[in-house]
C-alpha cells in the first residue's frame, strides 16, 4: 500500500504498477513518463496487474506526462470517485474491465500530439467529466467501448455524440 496521505511524490520517468494499492488520500503524484498498470511484454501485449488505484478525495491528483496503460486482472480496479487525472498522452485499456470513474472525478487530456482513447478489444472504459485540451491541433481517435458517465468537453465546448447518427 502506498498511501500519499495528503503528501506528494514525483517520478522522473515511468511508473510500473504491477501490484499493491496506490491510495492518493488527498495527495498528488506526478510522473514525467508513462504510467503502466500492468507489465508491457516484449511483443507489445500486456500482462495483468493485481494493483488498485483509489481516488476518493477532491484534492487527489495524478499527473502523467505520457500515456496511461491500464491492464487490471479480475481482482484489481481503479476506483475513481473524486480528484483529477491529467494525461499528457493517450489512454489505453486492456482486459475486460479497465476504468470505472464516477462522481466528481475528472480526466483531463493536456497533450498536443494526436490523442487515442481505447478500451482494447474486450475492455470497457467508464469515464466521468472528461476534458480534452488543444483539440484544434491534433487528431482525436476513440476506439472500443467507451462511456462518458457525465460530461465530455473539447477545448471548453460540450460535445454531444448521438449514436443513432454514427456509421
Amino acid at each position: 500500500l502506498i498511501n500519499l496521505g495528503g503528501g506528494s511524490g514525483q517520478v522522473a520517468g515511468n511508473i510500473h504498477h504491477t501490484g499493491g494499492e496506490l491510495y492518493l488520500n488527498g495527495g498528488s503524484l506526478e510522473a514525467t513518463g508513462n504510467y503502466y498498470h500492468g507489465t508491457e511484454n516484449a511483443d507489445g501485449t500486456f500482462s495483468y496487474s493485481s494493483g488498485t488505484v483509489r481516488m476518493e478525495k477532491t484534492s487527489d491528483r495524478l499527473q502523467i506526462g505520457g500515456n496511461l496503460y491500464v491492464c487490471p486482472n479480475g481482482s484489481s480496479y481503479w476506483k475513481l470517485t473524486a480528484g483529477q487525472i491529467e494525461i499528457g498522452g493517450s489512454l489505453y485499456g486492456y482486459g475486460s474491465y479497465t476504468v470505472n470513474a464516477s462522481g466528481s472525478h475528472k480526466i483531463i487530456f493536456t497533450g498536443t500530439e494526436d490523442l487515442e482513447i481505447s478500451s482494447g478489444s474486450s475492455g470497457t472504459l467508464n469515464l466521468a467529466n472528461v476534458e480534452i485540451r488543444n483539440a484544434d491541433s491534433r487528431a482525436i481517435k476513440m476506439k472500443g467501448r467507451i462511456y462518458f458517465n457525465t460530461s465530455l468537453s473539447v477545448d471548453g465546448n460540450s460535445l454531444e455524440i448521438v449514436p443513432e447518427k454514427l456509421n
